[in-house]
């Protein structure tokens, strides 16, 4: 009897895991109709999540509310900053990171 909660609880867990993946499957149509697939997906989210660590470790941006966005490696800054140095930083930061194939400057000074 033990066994069986044990094997129904594993199971539960399971699908309580992957239920959110089974949607993120569907291919998402883009404006050139190609699809996303889990994987582009997945590459999106560890990209964003690499450049957001990246800025709060660099010291120029580390305090900055600096809106990060990725699509296809594609990565959108948007926010605003007090200094160009800082917009320098920014985009130097993320031009370092693993799988960054462009960024969409949108970094404004504060007036």
């Amino acid at each position: 009897m033990k066994r069986q909660h044990l094997i129904f609880a594993a199971l539960a867990s399971a699908a309580a895991v992957f239920s959110p993946l089974t949607h993120a499957q569907t291919p998402a149509p883009m404006s050139n109709d190609h699809h996303r697939t889990l994987g582009d997906v997945v590459d999106d989210s560890l990209i964003t999540t690499q450049v957001k660590g990246a800025l709060l470790r660099e010291q120029l941006t580390k305090s900055l509310q600096i809106s990060v966005k990725t699509l296809n490696g594609v990565v959108n800054l948007t926010g605003a900053v007090e200094s160009t140095e800082q917009i320098d930083s920014a985009l130097r930061t993320v031009r370092g990171i693993k799988g960054v194939t462009d960024v969409k400057n949108n970094l404004q000074l504060r007036k």
